[in-house]
This record gives structure tokens, C-alpha cells and sequence, in this order.
């Protein structure tokens, strides 16, 4: 089983970041601008009548009236914006915490606003604009509970809401990208659900499947402090201090997994992760960085796709320092290369279970529509749970298709279908690797690349069954190996309950 160090306990965190809180800035010009628009026919009309005056007046006094609106009009206009906009003193620092909603003012002490006040917490957006970039958090509070002191909170922070409340509205385009997922993760986890409407619940979703396009503007907007290929260490900080390393699981050529803390899960069970990191050639060619963006956004939307029991879920994807991060669900066992180097070669009876296991999941992942070919199926990526239970990890190289064509070479060499090492992967080359796997399960051995196996070659105590089963998987003919796992899943059956009647 994979030693992992022990869960540390959260002291750090609290220290720099509350668990169940978040400070972020409202940035008071975005405020202004969003404002603005939302009248900007009334804006119009005055702008349009002062012209005609300034039209008018031009005719009679040439030179007084355009003198007189750029040194009088326009400074008081901006006079009048900006003393509306600090008069209370508004930094635009908000916080979250389990107390309620702090709004900081200058010179001021902050204005708490508490939950047990809250009636509504909402999310809205513009009918006419597509996407959340124009969206603003509604948080309704009961007038008659709100503090004495509120006449300390400006007329930019509060509104009239409904009989006997006030509004607060934050534009999510004021507030930093970043803060978005811990400002909605934070108060869900606070508010009741009665409180939160269906809008802010689904809201959540896009944020930990961002598209492409975010990623890419993401990643090209970040400097990296990271310049060297350097592993993270325990004890370092991810994600604006979400992520807390607890220890490096392996490495690759790619990058690191690590395992991690999520100080803000979404879903209480997910504290406990796998950050599965991949360096970005963002110095070198676009079309580099493209791809590698491109194939990481690929195992996330698989891996999301998936509603299975073998599958490990997929809570988040974020790009930093240039790199991008897969998270997901952290599986607490061993790998089944692990297992047999540590025990060596399993009984016939563990192998048929898990080659039944195996089967399963591979009949599963072909019988999509299109299918999906894994095209890493190895000893390294099936982990054994504490409770006996098979996941499938690690789908950076997995493509929806029947026919993979690509001109690289993928995957592991003792596990590779002779098409896969063409660059034609299919469900069979899958079902290659499946029983190179069971060879190596039986006899503690790797298979020999490109290679028909016979573990009983090596184990004269294995039947002859099973050897013709992992032999027929990896034919290297197509048209002589398994065509679908289901087959060989019946046969492994039948095999398992000829074994266990001898016993």
C-alpha cells in the first residue's frame, strides 16, 4: 500500500485564511461603470440637452459658454461622482465570515451585517448578455435586523429590496476571478439551503469546469515564480491558499501529482485531493502550449463525464504559476504494481477477481457513445481502495474515439498493442493492455513488449485456461485477439467458478 504522511492539522491555514471565511475587494469603478450602463439612457438624454444648450449658447457668446462648461460643468460633475462615491468612506473590502458580512469603511470601524438578518442569497444576470461575466450576488437582508449604525453604509453598498429589506448587489466583474469560487464555496457553506436560490447552487459548476478559452487567457495573464522545473514541497500553498501540499505522490514527465488539503471543498467528503500537475510550455511555441492546455481540459471533461464507481472524481481545474492543476478525488490505497512488487505474484483467485474488475471497467469505458479508448490501462493506474474496490486514474492520453490516429506513441512499452505503437489505438488495444496486466499479476513479471504472453511459460502451476485467455488478449493480430471485454469477462467467470468449486 502507498505510505502517505499523516493529515497535518489545519493550524496554518487559520492563520492566513480562515477556512469559513473570505476577504475580497469590490473595486468601486467597476461599480461606477456597471452603473452607468445601467442607466445610460437617462446619461444620454442629459448629455444630449446640455449639447444643445452648449449648441445654443454657442451662437450668442462664441467663447463664454464651452470656456465656462470646462472649467465649472465638468469638474463639479466629477466633484459630485466622487464625493457620492467615498462620502461614507467605502473601501470596497468585503469579508465573508461566520458571522456575517463586513463591509469596511474608512476611518471607520467595519459594518457588520449578520446572516440571521439574511432573507435571500441570489444570483442574477443581464437577460440580454451571455455568460456570468455581467453577474451580480443578491444577499437580501430583513431591514428591521439590521445594525443601528447602517447609516454608515453608503448608498453604492445598499438599496430598497422588497417591503421592509435592502439589497446589497456585488458585480462579480468587480471582484477579482480569482476570489469567485471561494466567495460562492464560502457562503453556501455558511447560509442554509432555504437561502440560496437554484441560480447561485448552479453556479458552482461552471466555475470548476472552466473552458478552454479561460484557461488559455488565464495562463498567458499569470507570471510564473516558478522558472525552474522544481517540485513543489509539503507545506506550500496553491490557489490563493486553497491548496495546501501535503506530500508528492510521483512524478512524470508531464509533472507531479501531489496529494493536498482543499481548505474550501465544495463537497464536504473532497478535503482530502490529488493536485495532478501539468507543466505549460507558455515560453515556448503557441501551438505547444495550446495543445498541453488542450490535452488537460481533455481528462477533465472525461473524467467528469464519468458517473461510475471506478472512476475518481473530477472537482477542479486551475492554472498557476505555468502550470495547470487537474484536482480530484484522493483514492487511499495501493496501485496494483505496487501491490505485487510488495507481495509478489497474487493467487489465481485474486486475479480473476480483479481481472473481472478490470473487464468491467474497460466495458464500460468502450460501450460509450463515442467510446472511450484509455490507452494507459497498466498496473500503475488501477488503484486498490481500502475497501477491495478498482479506480481508474490518469485519462491525460485517453481520447473519445474507436479509431485514436495520432503520430505519437503513448503509453507504457511492455503494455503497448503493436497498432498502439503505430499510433492506431482502438478498444482492443485496450484489451491489449488488459491482459498484459493480468500477466503481470500472475507471474510478478513484466510482458514482454509487442509480444504474445503465456504466463504459464513461467508458472507451470497456472491452467491452461487462463494462459489461452491472456494469450488470446494480446494477439498481436487484431483479428485474433478479443474484440470486447464483455467476452473476456465471461470467460474469466466461468474460470473463477471452476476455481472456487476445486477449493
Amino acid at each position: 500500500m502507498s505510505t502517505t504522511t499523516a493529515t497535518p492539522a489545519i493550524k496554518s491555514a487559520a492563520e492566513i485564511l480562515p477556512v469559513r471565511s473570505v476577504e475580497f475587494n469590490h473595486l468601486p469603478m467597476t461599480v461606477i461603470r456597471a452603473m452607468l450602463r445601467k442607466h445610460d439612457h437617462i446619461y444620454m438624454l442629459v448629455l444630449g440637452i446640455v449639447l444643445l444648450v452648449i449648441l445654443i449658447g454657442a451662437r450668442i457668446f462664441p467663447m463664454i459658454v464651452p470656456v465656462c462648461f470646462l472649467i465649472v460643468v465638468l469638474p463639479l460633475a466629477l466633484l459630485a461622482v466622487g464625493v457620492r462615491l467615498f462620502a461614507n468612506g467605502r473601501t470596497g473590502l468585503v469579508k465573508f465570515d461566520s458571522k456575517g458580512m463586513s463591509l469596511y469603511m474608512a476611518e471607520r470601524p467595519p459594518v457588520l451585517l449578520p446572516w440571521q438578518a439574511l432573507r435571500q442569497a441570489d444570483l442574477k444576470k443581464d437577460s440580454n448578455r451571455s455568460g456570468w461575466s455581467e453577474a451580480r450576488l443578491y444577499l437580501s437582508f430583513a431591514e428591521d435586523l439590521l445594525p443601528i449604525n447602517r447609516e454608515q453604509i453608503s448608498l453604492w453598498w445598499m438599496k430598497p429590496g422588497r417591503k421592509g429589506e435592502r439589497v446589497i448587489d456585488i458585480y462579480l466583474k468587480a471582484v477579482a476571478k480569482r476570489d469567485h469560487l471561494k466567495l460562492i464555496s464560502v457562503l453556501t457553506s455558511l447560509l442554509p439551503p432555504r437561502l440560496i436560490s437554484n441560480n447561485l447552487t448552479t453556479f458552482i459548476s461552471p466555475l470548476h469546469n472552466p473552458s478552454f478559452t479561460e484557461l488559455w487567457s488565464e495562463s498567458l495573464m499569470i507570471t510564473s515564480r516558478r522558472t525552474s522545473v522544481t517540485q513543489l514541497s509539503p507545506g506550500d500553498w496553491l490557489n490563493n491558499y486553497r491548496f495546501e501540499i501535503i506530500s508528492i505522490l510521483g512524478a512524470g514527465g508531464q509533472g507531479t501529482a501531489y496529494e493536498a488539503i482543499d481548505h474550501f471543498p465544495v463537497h464536504q467528503e473532497a478535503s482530502r485531493v490529488v493536485l495532478k500537475e501539468f507543466v505549460l510550455p507558455l515560453h515556448g511555441e503557441f501551438a505547444a502550449a495550446t495543445s498541453a492546455l488542450a490535452q488537460v481540459q481533455r481528462e477533465a471533461q472525461i473524467i467528469g463525464s464519468l458517473d461510475a464507481e471506478f472512476a475518481v472524481k473530477f472537482y477542479d481545474l486551475f492554472v498557476e504559476d505555468s502550470r495547470a492543476y487537474l484536482v480530484r478525488e484522493f483514492v487511499d490505497g495501493w496501485s496494483l504494481k505496487e501491490l505485487v512488487d510488495k507481495v509478489g505474484a497474487l493467487t489465481m483467485s485474486e486475479v480473476l477477481r480483479l481481472g473481472v474488475n478490470m473487464c468491467e471497467i474497460l466495458d464500460h469505458l468502450h460501450s460509450r457513445v463515442p467510446p472511450i479508448v484509455h490507452r494507459d490501462f497498466t498496473p500503475d493506474n488501477l488503484l486498490l481502495n481500502n475497501k477491495g474496490k478498482l479506480k481508474l486514474i490518469d485519462f491525460d492520453i485517453a481520447r473519445y474515439d474507436n479509431s485514436s490516429h495520432s503520430n505519437q506513441v503513448v503509453g507504457k512499452p511492455n503494455y503497448l498493442s503493436p497498432e498502439q505503437f503505430r499510433g492506431q489505438a482502438t478498444v482492443q488495444s485496450d484489451i491489449y493492455s488488459l491482459g498484459a496486466t493480468l500477466f503481470f499479476l500472475s507471474t510478478g513479471r513484466q510482458p514482454m513488449p509487442i509480444s504474445t504472453s503465456h504466463p504459464k511459460s513461467f508458472d507451470q502451476s497456472l491452467s491452461d485456461t487462463f494462459d489461452a485467455i491472456v494469450a488470446m488478449a494480446t494477439e498481436v493480430d487484431c483479428s485474433k485477439r478479443y474484440h470486447c471485454a464483455s467476452v473476456v469477462r465471461e470467460e474469466l467467470i466461468n474460470l473463477l467458478e471452476e476455481d472456487d468449486a476445486t477449493l
